[in-house]
């Protein structure tokens, strides 16, 4: 990128701005008015979407961590947290953060670890939400971990939510508003 800068007649600026090679970091920036009053800007990179295209599955603690590391807030395809089978290493979708639309289905497989879907807090839209075995179809996998399910921002569900699990002691959707609706 190449950045444009305005000031006034007579004023400077520190570092000269073309002078920057790495526009992800956090930068400083000092005006100098022809008076000689100086004030300070700080310069952060804000990214408005960064998508990941295709399914992504998260087996371990470190898949949620090195997803989370790349910042992004919308998946293009299914998101799996879990094993389908044996143990499970996820303890915590806290990493998760920002993420905000998965537009397949987010599954949450038997054997996920957490007790809760902290971090998912920016989730707004959905595919699916499955959340173990549609037991119509399957036979009912391990017990799960999972206590509670909120998700404060969730406002849509585009197909269908399936919600299994013995020891979920609460669901918590208060913006949802929609359920099989594309």
């Amino acid at each position: 990128a190449t950045p444009s800068i305005v000031i006034s007649e007579h004023a400077s600026i520190s570092p000269n701005p073309a002078s920057i090679t790495d526009w992800e970091k956090t930068q400083q920036f000092t005006v100098t008015a022809y008076n000689g009053a100086t004030h300070t800007f700080t310069y952060i990179l804000q990214r408005t979407l960064i998508s990941k295209d295709g399914d992504v599955s998260l087996t371990t603690q470190s898949d949620v961590n090195a997803l989370a590391g790349l910042g992004v807030n919308r998946i293009n395809g299914s998101l799996i947290i879990g094993r389908a089978t044996g143990a499970d290493s996820i303890y915590s979708l806290a990493a998760l953060k920002g993420l905000r639309t998965i537009t397949g289905d987010l599954i949450l497989n038997p054997t996920f670890a957490g007790t809760d879907l902290k971090g998912l807090d920016s989730l707004e839209s959905v595919g699916a939400f499955l959340n173990g075995k549609d037991l119509s179809f399957y036979e009912p996998g391990p017990v799960m971990n999972l206590q509670s399910i909120s998700l404060p921002h969730l406002q849509q569900v585009m197909t269908n939510m399936i919600i299994n699990g013995v020891g979920i002691k609460s669901l918590d959707c208060p913006e949802l508003t929609s359920i099989g609706h594309a």
